[in-house]
C-alpha cells in the first residue's frame, strides 16, 4: 500500500498534507503517524520544567484524578 494512503487513512490529513509530512520526515510514514498522535502531549511535556518522565506521569495522574472526580460527581 502507498505510504500516502496509509497516512490518509490513519490521520485527518489530506493527500497534499500527507505528501508534505512524508517529505518532511524523509519518507518515514511511521514518524508522520507518531507526530500526528502526539501533537498535544509532546508540547505539554516540552513546556514543563519537570523531567520528561515525571511530567508524563503527572499528566497521567491528572487524567485519572479527573476521571475519578467525574465518576464521583456522576454517582452522587
Amino acid at each position: 500500500m502507498d505510504h500516502v494512503k496509509i497516512i490518509m487513512t490513519q490521520t485527518t490529513y489530506s493527500e497534499e498534507e500527507a505528501r508534505t509530512k512524508l517529505n518532511e520526515n524523509n519518507g518515514d510514514y511511521l514518524q508522520v503517524l507518531k507526530e500526528f498522535m502526539n501533537k498535544g502531549v509532546k508540547s505539554e511535556i516540552e513546556q514543563s520544567t519537570k523531567p520528561y518522565h515525571q511530567a508524563k506521569l503527572g499528566m497521567i495522574r491528572d487524567s485519572l484524578d479527573k476521571a475519578c472526580r467525574d465518576y464521583r460527581n456522576k454517582t452522587s
